[in-house]
């Protein structure tokens, strides 16, 4: 949570970014690169170019779960 790896350390991004943000990035990030999201931009560039995996099939409240989680650590 607090390394980084192939991306940003998970902790980092759930500091810095809105909660709809992070909805909208963790559900479908490839979406927010396209639609010209400057944050989502500057993380795939930032980040070798890799593509964030979408996670449509997390409902919403499986995302919160997880956001709720990751700031406790």
């Amino acid at each position: 949570i607090k390394k980084e790896l192939l991306g940003p350390a998970l902790a980092t991004p759930v500091r810095t970014r809105s909660q709809d943000w992070l909805m909208k990035f963790i559900r479908n990030g490839d979406a927010l690169y396209k639609a010209g999201d400057t944050a989502a931009k500057r993380l795939y560039e930032q980040y070798y170019m890799i593509k964030h995996p979408d996670f449509t099939h997390l409902t919403k409240n499986e995302i919160e779960a997880t956001v709720n989680y990751i700031k406790t650590k």
